[in-house]
């Protein structure tokens, strides 16, 4: 058997982990192994990783409850994830989670080397060749940038360019992607903007759409294909009640893609879309040359994705997508 790296990452929700890929694959790249990552089912990475050519296999860790009611629960979940990574004990590990459980399972797994972020209290079981942070007290990084830290104190590489997925497969592009869903409201720019960008693609002779969108915004949908109705030129492809395994095709079919912060515009770009980016919150994370950040002007130290113009978007995407002499990718 090769020799491979495994990475233990459980994320903090699937966007979260996705914008951690870069870092993964810089990792795969240096190291000149493939990696083996296990997560959790909450990643959906199988959907996504299948299309990376640095990754070799993804296996899901157990769920595990709180409570007095989950202890035996916990118990047995937990023989099942140490089953699952004595496996692989003769590799070196890589922890990318705070977490100080995930550094104990790596210890009693007894990997051949373990390294860790070294936050808080796994500070203190790991040697300082083997961690990023210094100390128990060390300042924390931004969180868009912990894992490039990470990578370039293991990998002793002081820069980390962006490659996205070599995909399987190359399709036809010829949608449009616009992402209206976002991990709450206050994250969304709003529906009536988003038909307007959706007119402003089809004056450009775009007629097919993805619309990325949660399990709560069907009446979002309703309002787009009630607005588009009577142009039978169109066509649309909706997600509220897709499965991301379902949406990734389609995703590879696209051209561009607009929409909110959140996992997808991360898969976007590592799928290699030039993506526009629409944040409030914060500042976009620019580690691509297909991420373009459109962000909100900062108002009494706070952000608001509502004050973000239609305009701004427009005048971006004009400026990058299209040249002077139109429709022609830049």
């Amino acid at each position: 058997m090769k020799d491979y790296l495994i990475i233990i990452d459980p994320g903090k929700g699937w966007g979260n982990f996705v914008s951690k890929l870069n870092a993964f694959s810089e990792l795969s790249q240096r190291l000149e192994s493939k990696i083996i990552i296990f997560t959790k089912k909450s990643t959906q990475a199988e959907s996504y990783l299948k299309y990376a050519n640095f990754v070799q296999k993804v296996i899901y860790l157990e769920d595990l409850g709180r409570g007095l009611k989950s202890l035996k629960k916990n118990f047995f979940n937990f023989i099942k994830d140490y089953k699952k990574l004595k496996k692989y004990s003769k590799y070196n590990c890589y922890i990318f989670h705070t977490s100080l459980r995930y550094l104990i399972y790596a210890k009693l797994v007894r990997f051949n080397k373990i390294f860790s972020l070294g936050y808080r209290f796994q500070n203190f079981f790991l040697s300082k060749n083997f961690k990023l942070y210094k100390n128990f007290w060390s300042r924390d990084y931004p969180w868009d940038k912990e894992a490039s830290e990470f990578v370039k104190k293991i990998t002793n590489n002081q820069s980390i360019k962006f490659k996205p997925f070599i995909l399987k497969k190359n399709k036809k592009k010829n949608l449009i992607s616009i992402c209206i869903a976002a991990s709450g409201p206050s994250r969304r720019w709003g529906i009536k903007n988003f038909i307007k960008v959706i007119e402003y693609f089809i004056k450009k002779n775009n007629k097919s759409f993805l619309i990325i969108s949660g399990k709560d915004q069907s009446d979002d949908e309703k309002n787009i294909k009630n607005y588009f109705k009577k142009n039978n030129k169109c066509r649309f492809v909706f997600s509220s009640q897709k499965k991301i395994a379902e949406v990734i095709p389609y995703l590879l079919r696209s051209k561009v893609y607009v929409g909110n912060d959140t996992g997808f515009s991360h898969l976007s770009v590592n799928f290699g879309i030039l993506s526009f980016v629409i944040s409030g919150d914060f500042a976009v994370q620019k580690y691509s040359r297909f991420m373009v950040g459109i962000e909100s002007q900062k108002s009494k130290k706070i952000r608001n994705i509502k004050n973000i113009s239609l305009r701004k978007v427009i005048n971006k995407i004009e400026r990058v997508y299209f040249n002077r002499r139109g429709g022609r990718v830049v």
